[in-house]
């Protein structure tokens, strides 16, 4: 067990198939930052899943079927609750909508973001992408067959 920033982990790149980061980003002071080092030590085809805290409106724009219908009340949360600016209020947490966390996810490089709801709890899941092509038609950070022959 290791307890370190996670802006700033004390890992190889490239270290790990999974990263669990369970009702942990919302306290997170540079959630980017968060994300980012996370997508670093991760391993192509490696996967971040994680929780959180949703927006009050959340459940709302999940019994209507789309949260676009209750954007303006997250607006009014983030505004009324310092939701932007917790330095101000002295709000210690940010909370999100579903759309800002798969945006989040996807700035940071990674994709095929999935998520479970409960009324204001997500469970979120992205996968960091396999690799870029060398131009030869080949992915270099692809696993070969013989990455999963075993003696």
């Amino acid at each position: 067990l290791v307890r370190a920033d996670v802006g700033r982990l004390p890992f190889q790149s490239k270290s790990f198939e999974l990263v669990h980061a369970g009702a942990a980003i919302h306290c997170w002071p540079t959630p980017s930052m968060g994300i980012a080092e996370i997508c670093r030590v991760l391993k192509p085809g490696g996967r971040l899943i994680g929780s959180t805290f949703l927006l009050a409106a959340s459940p709302l724009g999940q019994r209507l079927g789309d949260d676009s219908l209750v954007k303006p009340l997250f607006e009014l949360e983030k505004e009324f609750s310092g939701g932007l600016m917790p330095g101000l209020t002295g709000r210690q947490y940010r909370f999100w909508s579903e759309e800002e966390l798969r945006a989040l996810c996807e700035l940071c490089g990674l994709e095929n973001f999935q998520v479970e709801r409960d009324n204001r709890f997500i469970m979120f899941c992205a996968t960091k992408p396999l690799g870029k092509k060398t131009g030869v038609g080949e992915d270099k950070d692809a696993p070969r067959p013989e990455d999963y022959l075993r003696d």
